[in-house]
């Protein structure tokens, strides 16, 4: 059997396995530069249903035992099948069908969609490289392209805090209009919180009778992106959907001609917006989707180092957001 074209992404980092009619070639191309810190993710196999893989980054921390915070990196993979649809491959939710080399550690998660790769070590330090397996339940050998996606995370620990501050318009508060202390994730009930300095304008929806103890409000530990989606992360996103879901993420069409800044208002100047995403090869509506690549600097040339990479990705609606 034939094994799948692999690739990992993080902040531009890639290489395949390729796929071979009658016999496996593996080829590894070196990574693309990262910046911000440093992530890179390489050096990928496959072994059977799990994904062996090299992972290091710059400045990470651990003050846990100081009930402070932590870095992470939240790890997922992709797999297209032979149709040529991408689904989310789920991973084993129990940690010990997981593996790293220290410092590393890993935290699986309920729903199987990833996991987070974090160093147990106190300090601050550099994470050099490192052995990760992350073991799938899906027969990885049924894709035709397997890929690797890592953003880097920060956990911030359980503990108090206020929301609101008591001035902002329409922000919440309690009852006396001050700022709202949330001391659990108990159910808050509605007569104990305002909204405070109502908009004139635009009425603000009524407050529920309550908030059930299920809504998360921020009091347990959770984790939340290290930086904004950058452009070379939103392009590999785009490059792993079908030419209609493509066209619902973007403002031009996926088979627009080449060069043709996808993301812009085809209405205004793109120059105001400083989105560098463009098509590099035109997909067709009843076929193939389109290949995005970073072209900033307008020279025709993608993926150059001054092509925007790893600018945040303006743009971007609550729908691209959530999608990505």
């Amino acid at each position: 059997m034939t094994a799948p074209k692999l690739k990992c992404s993080n902040l531009g980092a890639a290489f395949h396995i390729m796929k071979k009619i009658a016999f496996n070639l593996l080829i590894i191309l070196l990574p693309l530069a990262s910046y911000g810190n440093n992530l890179r993710i390489w050096g990928a196999s496959l072994d059977g249903n799990s994904i062996n893989f090299e992972i290091a980054w710059d400045n990470s921390w651990n003050y846990s035992e100081d009930n402070g915070s932590h870095d992470a990196v939240w790890v997922f993979a992709k797999g297209k099948s032979t149709s040529g649809v991408w689904v989310h491959i789920d991973l084993e939710t129990e940690q010990n069908r997981h593996f790293s080399s220290n410092p590393l550690a890993i935290n699986a998660v309920s729903d199987g969609k990833g996991v987070f790769v974090f160093s147990h070590n106190a300090g601050t330090y550099n994470i050099s490289s490192t052995q990760v397996t992350i073991a799938t339940t899906t027969n990885l050998s049924s894709f035709e392209d397997v890929r690797i996606f890592g953003i880097e995370m920060v956990n911030v620990p359980q503990g108090q805090f206020y929301a609101g501050d008591g001035v902002s318009i329409s922000s919440l508060g309690n009852s006396n209009s001050n700022p709202l202390l949330i001391t659990s994730e108990d159910e808050i009930m509605g007569e104990t919180i305002a909204i405070v300095n109502p908009n004139q304008e635009f009425t603000p929806e009524p407050i529920a009778n309550s908030i059930q103890s299920s809504f998360p409000k921020g009091y347990s530990s959770f984790y939340v992106m290290k930086y904004e989606v950058s452009q070379i992360q939103y392009t590999h996103f785009l490059n792993t959907l079908s030419y209609n879901q493509q066209a619902s993420r973007t403002e031009y069409p996926p088979s627009s001609q080449r060069g043709t800044f996808a993301m812009t208002n085809p209405y205004q100047p793109d120059s105001l917006f400083r989105n560098g995403i463009a098509i590099k090869v035109s997909g067709t509506p009843t076929g193939s989707p389109a290949v995005y690549a970073l072209d900033g600097n307008k020279n025709g040339v993608f993926n150059e180092d001054n092509d925007g990479l790893h600018r945040a990705a303006n743009l971007l609606s609550w729908g691209d957001l959530s999608a990505y």
